[in-house]
């Protein structure tokens, strides 16, 4: 049976189970904005490149935090439930991507790898044997520079693979493990200054099945992330929201304008719209939605292609607020 998405309640406003360093580093932040000017990007133009990182962001071994790593499978041929899992491959998601002046985790990435596990597991729900994941599984390894994974200077990580997430405990740690990173499929930076959310509700896709130029495709889509302004408090602009949900597209239903083809719905990366308005309280939830299909031919033009999609479950949701112009809580807030 398929779980669908629930209500807003599942979107976590904030996370502030971090070490008091952190917050007195935020609020360090907000006087040192005070001082600083800080560029203000225009809108992009969709489909993004894969790599956005403007030339005023300097890499340079820094960002050195704890830099989590939620997993999303992708299909395997052969799998037998009854056997122990020694490695888990697929998409490994920044977990979370935040805005703010100097903040260690300042862009949203997307990798593709392999985790090589200490211990073998049983019952991994792996696809398509096992059609939702139904819980959050993440990669977590000791602190170190974000910038050299960027950089390609770092590409194999020890840590915990554990089930559950920095955001709600507990936690369980599942084994022990090396992450190989293959490839960064999305590095996009996160400028504090932007004060407004992208005027489309875009979302970029990673395939979960393989390639196919007809019936269903299962996909992985992530919320394409651009404010920094939004904190959800009264009076400020409205807050972004870092999402992932499974959706399914009926490459049957799709229109193809501008020699668009279903190899663009198979692109890692590949860029869609929906009608939706873009806010938390509007992002896409349960049931078919038709979504355009943004390509560099369409580019320019006002009518895209457009396919049917089902969404099937969402995986994450944070609100993504500016921790630069926020006013701490003395709690967490859910």
């Amino acid at each position: 049976m398929l779980r669908s998405l629930v209500g807003s309640e599942m979107c976590i406003r904030d996370r502030y189970q971090r070490r008091v360093r952190d917050e007195t580093r935020h609020h360090m932040h907000l006087a040192l904005f005070l001082l600083v000017f800080t560029q203000v990007a225009s809108l992009p133009t969709l489909p993004m490149a894969a790599r956005y990182i403007p030339a005023d962001i300097k890499l340079s071994h820094g960002r050195s935090d704890v830099h989590g790593w939620l997993w999303l499978p992708k299909d395997l041929k052969h799998h037998d439930p009854t056997e122990p899992v020694r490695s888990l491959s697929g998409y490994w998601y920044h977990h979370t991507p935040e805005f703010g002046l100097h903040s260690p985790h300042d862009f949203e990435i997307m990798i593709e790898g392999t985790v090589h596990l200490d211990h073998p597991l049983m019952g991994m729900p792996l696809p398509p044997t096992t059609p939702v994941l139904s819980t959050e599984y993440a990669f977590t390894p000791p602190a170190f520079s974000l910038d050299e994974l960027i950089t390609r200077n770092r590409t194999r990580f020890y840590g915990e693979f554990t089930n559950g997430t920095f955001d709600r405990p507990p936690r369980v740690l599942m084994s022990n493990g090396t992450l190989e990173v293959h490839k960064l499929t999305t590095v996009h930076y996160l400028y504090d200054s932007h004060n407004t959310t992208l005027p489309e509700q875009a979302y970029l896709s990673y395939p979960r099945s393989p390639s196919a130029v007809s019936g269903s495709l299962h996909l992985y889509w992530l919320h394409l992330l651009w404010s920094g302004r939004g904190t959800g408090e009264a009076g400020s602009p409205a807050a972004d929201y870092d999402q992932l949900v499974h959706v399914v597209v009926d490459l049957d239903s799709c229109t193809w304008l501008h020699g668009d083809t279903p190899e663009d719905v198979n692109a890692v990366g590949a860029t869609f719209t929906t009608s939706l308005t873009n806010t938390l309280g509007e992002r896409l939830h349960a049931g078919e939605h038709s979504v355009m299909l943004h390509t560099l031919r369409s580019v320019g033009h006002q009518n895209k292609s457009s396919c049917k999609i089902n969404v099937v479950e969402e995986l994450h949701c944070v609100v993504t607020v500016s921790y630069t112009h926020l006013t701490l809580p003395t709690k967490r807030i859910v």
